[in-house]
């Protein structure tokens, strides 16, 4: 019980400190591309460099190589674009590279904002499993406990009976060796159906805990995957050498 509860509150604190990190990155940056969406690039570009002290984002570079690009810097455009194309996002890998080819023609007459930002994907469908298992693992977690106390005290309205007729003290199903007379305890048909009882009830008690551990690591990994993922996603539609690219990383 302590070690699954353990466990659920791990997980929790994971979940909150990654969804709290990763949602004041992606505000942040959201900022930064306003700003270049409006035309403000060197104001932008001082928000993304401020940004990139405390988050190693591969989108970062991506967004400060385009506004290098639209403040005519095409050398330090051209490294940032280069660093964002060995990211680990094969849609921002893709971009970077696409954005390179042509970049030397294109980059002197680059002069147009980014376009409105398109809407960011879904993951309700996941974001609904997530919850929906977490709070099931967390009331399993709860609920086995609760009941294992009930199927105690139901069990233990039989024991007696065993302790006065054989010396044998039982708790649970947990036979106590001293001064019980074990050989004939175990012939008795009442002592075989209270003891099949209680070891059916205690299979259901540990199914019960470990489930609720699994939902509960099940449901805060999805989370903590989700916010990950919608961190690393961010639409918007640059204008590029007269082509508009619309793209979702």
């Amino acid at each position: 019980m302590k070690n699954t509860l353990l466990i659920f509150v791990f997980f929790f604190t994971l979940l909150l400190s990654t969804n709290a990190f990763s949602q004041t990155t992606d505000t942040q940056l959201k900022r930064a591309v306003g700003e270049l969406q409006a035309g403000r690039y060197e104001s932008g570009l001082s928000a993304l460099q401020r940004l990139s002290k405390t988050s190693g984002d591969p989108r970062i570079d991506f967004y400060k190589g385009f506004a290098f690009e639209k403040l005519g810097k095409c050398v330090s455009a051209k490294l940032h674009y280069k660093s964002a194309m060995k990211s680990g996002n094969a849609k921002l890998k893709s971009l970077s590279k696409s954005t390179l080819s042509g970049f030397s023609a294109r980059c002197k007459i680059a002069n147009e904002p980014l376009q409105k930002a398109a809407s960011l994907g879904s993951n309700t469908g996941w974001k609904i499993y997530g919850w929906s298992a977490l709070v099931l693992g967390t009331i399993a977690l709860i609920g086995t406990p609760i009941k294992e106390g009930f199927d105690r005290e139901l069990a233990a309205e039989g024991e007696p009976y065993f302790a006065y007729k054989y010396g044998c003290r039982i708790e649970f199903a947990e036979v106590d060796p001293r001064g019980c007379n074990q050989a004939a305890l175990e012939k008795d048909k009442r002592y075989t159906e209270y003891n099949d009882a209680v070891s059916s009830t205690k299979l259901i008690n540990t199914i019960g805990y470990i489930s609720g551990a699994v939902l509960v690591a099940s449901g805060a990994i999805t989370l903590i995957a989700v916010t990950v993922s919608e961190s690393s996603e961010i639409a918007f539609s640059p204008t590029l050498n007269g082509a508009q690219v619309r793209v979702t990383f």
